[in-house]
């Protein structure tokens, strides 16, 4: 059940620290994280807090460890890395060695229960973002020919997003699917606060897809659907011309991700056709 929002305000400096040290439960990082999308002050304060941390730990960070003792270490943990790993393999070897035809068996099960399952209700759209993101897949294109290679080999109506924030920078771009259906997904950089964040966005057809396991919210006038998997943040904004865009980040609190979506050239920027001018 969602918190009330006077509730949520009179208690933001307990809840701020909180959110910021990820000590919130999923329900409550949820109700707080929507709430952060609607009210302005508590925005204000948590962005507040996140500065002064960042300078804290930037005062308090230790110095760099010398280069001889963190090869050491390095060595170190490698050597007990590898002897662990020997021992799993002799463990898990002992255990699935089965005789002769028995092995054959147990391979074929679990091909069939591997091949013939059906995919679980659950997979949604959000899910299946958050797995491509974290998946690490190689870039087809990068840098500046990123959009032309976009309406060369996906679609020609079709041009990477961009963003009314300059520190967030297109790094290229890669073919994928989406719920059996052609998809692209687009590499993002953004440069903030010292530090380098990833930014992902899947765009494909809406039509016939299922997007409302994410919560329908409103944020300055623009219907986005939001959610929260594997750590993630997920948005998803639906184009007037049928595109989805999903994007996600397991950097940027939801309200920050919320906030660059709806100031980007997808809503701000005038169309002609679907490639914007």
């Amino acid at each position: 059940m969602t918190v009330p929002m006077s509730k949520l305000c009179n208690s933001i400096e307990t809840l701020a620290m909180a959110y910021l040290d990820d000590e919130l439960a999923e329900a409550e990082l949820r109700d707080f994280e929507l709430h952060l999308l609607d009210c302005s002050e508590c925005r204000d304060r948590v962005d507040g807090d996140r500065q002064t941390i960042d300078e804290l730990r930037r005062r308090l960070a230790p110095p760099p460890t010398p280069d001889l003792l963190r090869a050491r270490l390095t060595r170190a943990l490698d050597a007990e890395d590898a002897a662990v790993a020997r021992e799993s393999w002799k463990t898990r070897v002992a255990r699935w060695a089965l005789p002769g035809a028995a092995s054959l068996v147990a391979v074929g099960a679990l091909a069939l229960f591997a091949f013939g399952r059906s995919v679980p209700a659950e997979d949604a759209v959000a899910q299946e973002a958050v797995r491509q993101h974290m998946r690490g897949a190689p870039l087809e294109v990068q840098g500046a020919s990123t959009a032309a290679w976009v309406r060369r080999y996906f679609r020609s109506d079709v041009q990477p997003p961009h963003f009314a924030d300059a520190n967030v920078q297109l790094a290229g771009a890669r073919l994928t699917s989406v719920d059996n259906r052609d998809a692209a997904q687009f590499f993002y950089q953004l440069e903030t606060r010292g530090k380098t964040y990833q930014l992902r966005a899947l765009t494909f057809p809406a039509a016939g897809v299922d997007l409302s396991d994410a919560q329908a919210v409103r944020v300055d006038g623009v219907d986005l659907r939001v959610d929260r998997r594997a750590g993630h943040s997920v948005v998803i904004f639906v184009d007037g011309e049928g595109y989805a865009y999903v994007f996600t980040s397991a950097d940027l609190a939801l309200e920050e991700l919320a906030g660059l979506v709806v100031h980007s050239d997808l809503v701000l920027r005038v169309h002609d056709g679907r490639v914007g001018r």
